[in-house]
């Protein structure tokens, strides 16, 4: 699985989990509902911003969107059709998860702050 399929199931669970609407919720996101299908399924990539804007809609903690437990298990135990991948592919998503739930967090913890410094870096 890959992490944008990934994230695309972690955002319908949360959809579902809420009391929200998906039209509420593609309105508030300011995307078609096609669209916001297409996110759940993992056709189109998810940004940081409307990650975030998910979070915040349907009131769930950043990180769980970078959990690897979905629905009680975990996604890389080879369950029912997830076995067609080799174990390298779920190392690389799981290392990409951590890298973004650690974006996330720098993220969370520079909102707000005065940093002028970053507006001049430069990313390696």
């Amino acid at each position: 699985m890959n992490i944008d399929v990934f994230l695309g199931k972690k955002v319908r669970a949360a959809i579902e989990q809420s009391s929200l609407e998906r039209s509420h919720i593609a309105k508030a996101l300011r995307v078609r509902a096609q669209d916001l299908t297409k996110m759940e399924s993992g056709e189109v990539r998810i940004s940081a911003r409307v990650l975030h804007q998910i979070s915040k809609l349907t009131e769930m903690d950043i990180s769980w969107f970078f959990d690897t437990n979905i629905n009680g298990g975990s996604s890389f135990d080879g369950a029912a059709g997830s076995n067609t991948h080799s174990r390298d592919d779920w190392w690389t998503a799981l290392h990409d998860l951590r890298l973004n739930k650690t974006l996330s967090d720098l993220c969370e913890a520079a909102k707000g702050a005065d940093l002028p410094q970053l507006k001049t870096a430069k990313v390696a």
